[in-house]
């Protein structure tokens, strides 16, 4: 299992969006080669899809995804806090986690909380 550079095993399930075929390939070979379990994305779309059945341990995306890139994008607060979800050591800082990006005026993400909440 890879090890992290503290010395610690890391997480184990990546997920690789990329559309080019033979880069999605190339990488996903390479990170099996190195221990990684790995699930692919051709798209942003599929990428949502994949985070909702089985979230990754990390996301290696592409950055010219198009317009559903910000969709994933922010989705990341809420599989930050699913993915510590079972650390129960973590379960006062599991809503930091999720609201990180939430603004007073109600525009952040993921829920859209404002002041009020």
């Amino acid at each position: 299992m890879p090890q992290s550079s503290r010395g610690g095993v890391c997480g184990n399930r990546v997920l690789v969006v990329e559309d080019d075929d033979e880069v999605r390939a190339l990488l996903s070979e390479a990170l099996r080669g190195l221990g990684y379990g790995v699930h692919t994305a051709a798209s942003a779309e599929e990428a949502l899809v994949a985070l909702e059945t089985a979230p990754p341990d990390l996301v290696l995306a592409d950055v010219n995804m198009g317009a559903m890139r910000r969709q994933l994008i922010n989705r990341h607060p809420a599989v930050g806090a699913d993915l510590v979800s079972g650390m129960h050591t973590l379960d006062d800082v599991r809503p930091i986690i999720r609201h990180h990006h939430d603004r007073w005026d109600g525009s952040g993400y993921p829920d859209g909380l404002g002041a009020d909440a």
